[in-house]
């Protein structure tokens, strides 16, 4: 079993909601996992274009509808955090949860996705994961440079298909961020994890995020 797939198979593992059939619901969020994806590239290559042009704000305010449509935020949150921590929290808490990371994931991408230089996406192609997901593997394309390994982790979830981790060469978002979010909710509790997420989305908005 490749690293990939083995480290994609941990991350599913800690979550614990229920696949079901795809064509249970119809639109964009009922597609195939690839046409997901690439809706998620035609929304980013959109902010880079007009990045300039649309600002911080501007970004932040197209790419939202899309990475809505195009992520399971809950079960991305909830990785995020980890099925230990997930599970001992009311429902109050993990929505509250949920909304912080939903603008902090946001925010991240219309930082991130602010010019354009001549990027694409390349898809590479769809395989089936553990647990009824489905791993697409993609290239961000850059001119002159490496190009980026970005593999997507999708599952449907009450009809809706949608990504529930993203694979930057490799590094899972997910994994990534637990660790840190782990330490700060054991040393300090629900509230301030919640505070420092938001300190973390805010120093992006700026542009000062610790690489």
């Amino acid at each position: 079993m490749s690293r990939i797939r083995t480290i994609m198979c941990s991350a599913v593992l800690l979550l614990s909601t229920t696949a079901v059939p795809v064509a249970a619901q119809d639109g964009a969020s009922a597609r195939h996992p690839q046409a997901i994806v690439e809706t998620l590239h035609e929304g980013l290559l959109d902010i880079m274009k007009k990045g300039p042009e649309l600002g911080f704000s501007g970004r932040y305010e197209v790419i939202e509808p899309t990475i809505k449509d195009t992520f399971d935020l809950r079960t991305l949150a909830a990785s995020s955090i980890g099925a230990a921590v997930w599970s001992k929290w009311d429902e109050d808490q993990r929505k509250a949860f949920v909304d912080t990371f939903e603008r902090f994931l946001i925010t991240n991408y219309a930082r991130q996705f602010k010019s354009y230089s001549g990027q694409s996406f390349e898809t590479v192609g769809t395989e089936p994961g553990p647990k009824e997901t489905f791993i697409v593997k993609t290239r961000l394309l850059r001119n002159e440079k490496e190009p980026v390994e970005l593999n997507y982790l999708t599952r449907a979830r009450d009809g809706r298909m949608g990504i529930i981790d993203v694979y930057a060469n490799g590094t899972s978002e997910a994994g990534r961020r637990r660790a840190d979010f782990n330490e700060i909710y054991r040393q300090q509790g629900f509230e301030a994890l919640l505070k420092e997420i938001d300190r973390l989305t805010a120093d992006m908005a700026k542009g000062t995020e610790p690489s």
